[in-house]
């Protein structure tokens, strides 16, 4: 199976001199004309760049540049090898046999094998890998794993190593998803974090200069301001197009428009950079033109189930009633994206186009209200039992974030439900409020990866072993487990529909809107076409200039 990969670059003549991590030289390197790309971030890429210890989604698309996985999965949403170069499966497709590439090395030189794979996925279930709750959803399907979870084995049973250039997994069930989850697991180096105690690596400088077999070498790293990766001139795959790549730390909207405008930058895009309003204004200019595309990412809004307000599910409706999506997406984002109401992006295999939508129905929001008790009170704000229908809603410090809250808070006020406004950047939300579950209300977007199995992006936000909300529903964890290790996907399809009623009804995530990615890029910049801005970032290796 041929590989497909992300790879930017250029090969060149000229030796080059590097310096990665501890002084390593890279010499005698042929490097042609130096062509560099440069990229807008929203926040600093490598303050945590360890993929088994730290697991977040919306981080693939620059550490696949760095890493590689056994397998990748292309724009096209096919699985293609990587340092697998091939893999069998067995019948009842609980065994998963990977050839592995021969001469591969780890940017510093050391050969790559297979003990570098069972060394990465026994790290991610280590019982002292505070992630590690995260990844079991997906690998703990592997013979063994839960045993070696709870400190009972010092190795997992089901990871077998076959040889330097061979490994074997073995899995409880047929895990429908494990070739999908595998491309979303970069490979780490066991003889850099092997003798290094799990608790103390999110210290360790690998952190911030990573050693992977990717097409990309971490040649610089300034906090807050710029990442600078070099094209690996030993990398096993196709050598990129541009011999850099540098991602830009620049948070605010209008800086990042500054930059393109002025050519400091090549592309300013993810995650809605560009402004609704400024993006008509794109093709005017000389220097730039606006990119559209389905959007990567769904807008939600969570009940934190801890707040008793939220316990009524026919509060949860009302709110949700209470907000018009229509409106909001016509006249906040011009009508670029899509309602969807379930936890799959639109463009999935598994996405139910009509399922259940409370949406934009003032009358049905008031009458539930009603229904449950709560009275109209003093400055048009219900009370029930001396309590004010009110609740702080925490929002990512994003402009699209912000501006959907704020629309969407008259509307509530409407139906007699305060709602207060608060704006936090990315890590005080995450971390100090959503992962401590220290929230009435909070919004973010959900970067689905529009994975070509649905489980990948489905198990975090709604298993109760590791969901945020409280959201705890034997049926739908049912469905969820009975569909992982169902073959066949017309009879997979079949439950996740029912599933995505269930999770609909329930309404204890709101899913807003998805909207369109918004970029701006560079008119010399060539980059060919993919359904999402996520899979043209992964594609980066087919980028180029005029």
């Amino acid at each position: 199976m041929k590989a497909r990969r992300f790879r930017p670059g250029a090969v060149s003549r000229a030796v080059v001199v590097g310096v990665l991590l501890w002084s390593l030289i890279f010499a005698g390197a042929a490097f042609a004309r130096g062509k560099t790309v440069t990229l807008a971030s929203t926040g600093d890429l490598f303050r945590i760049s360890n993929p088994a210890i730290f697991r977040l989604s919306s981080l693939n698309y620059w550490w696949y540049q760095v890493f590689s996985a056994l397998v990748r999965v292309n724009k096209d949403f096919k699985v293609v090898s990587d340092l697998a170069e091939s893999w069998t499966v067995s019948d009842n497709g609980k065994t998963f046999t990977f050839n592995l590439r021969s001469g591969v090395k780890w940017h510093d030189g050391k050969p790559f094998s297979a003990e570098d794979v069972k060394f990465t996925y026994e790290l991610m279930l280590n019982k002292d890998n505070r992630a590690g709750s995260s990844h079991w959803l997906y690998y703990g399907y592997i013979e063994g794993a839960a045993a070696y979870r709870a400190g009972k084995a010092d190795s997992i049973k089901g990871l077998e190593v076959l040889g330097p250039a061979k490994i074997r997994f073995r899995l409880n069930a047929p895990y429908a998803a494990f070739l999908t989850v595998s491309a979303a697991q970069p490979i780490v180096p066991k003889h850099i974090l092997g003798s290094v105690p799990v608790r103390k690596m999110i210290k360790h400088k690998f952190t911030h200069y990573p050693v992977g077999t990717g097409p990309y070498v971490v040649e610089s790293w300034k906090s807050r301001d710029r990442t600078v990766l070099r094209a690996n001139p030993h990398y096993f795959g196709k050598k990129p197009n541009f011999d850099r790549i540098i991602w830009r730390t620049l948070p605010d909207s209008s800086s990042r428009l500054s930059a393109l405008r002025t050519g400091k930058i090549d592309v300013n895009g993810m995650y809605g950079a560009v402004p609704v309003d400024e993006f008509g204004n794109l093709g005017k200019d000389p220097c730039c033109r606006g990119v559209r595309m389905s959007g990567q990412s769904n807008w939600f809004m969570d009940f934190n189930l801890k707040n008793p307000m939220f316990h009524d599910l026919r509060v949860r409706k009302a709110i949700s009633y209470a907000i018009d999506r229509k409106v909001i997406l016509k006249e906040i984002f011009h009508g670029w994206g899509t309602i969807n109401n379930t936890p799959f992006h639109s463009l999935s295999w598994a996405y139910k186009k009509d399922v259940t939508l409370y949406d934009g129905d003032l009358a049905k929001a008031k009458a539930l209200l009603e229904e449950a008790g709560w009275k109209m009170g003093p400055g048009g704000v219900r009370v029930k039992d001396g309590k004010r229908l009110s609740f702080t809603w925490r929002v990512g410090i994003g402009r699209a974030a912000a501006i959907m809250a704020q629309a969407a808070v008259p509307m509530l006020r409407k139906a007699g439900i305060e709602a207060k406004v608060e704006r936090l950047d990315f890590v005080t939300l995450w971390f100090k409020h959503y992962v401590r579950k220290k929230y009435d209300v909070l919004s973010h977007l959900h970067p689905n990866s529009i994975s070509p199995d649905p489980d990948y992006d489905l198990l975090r936000w709604y298993d109760s072993r590791i969901n945020k909300t409280g959201y705890n529903n034997p049926k739908a964890e049912q469905i969820i487990k009975k569909a992982a290790v169902t073959r066949g996907r017309a009879k997979r399809k079949a439950l996740y529909d029912e599933l995505q009623e269930i999770l609909a009804k329930d309404a204890v995530r709101l899913w807003l809107i998805q909207t369109d990615e918004l970029w701006g890029v560079s008119k010399d910049l060539v980059m060919p076409s993919a359904p999402t801005g996520y899979r043209r970032i992964l594609a980066i290796d087919e980028w180029d200039r005029k």
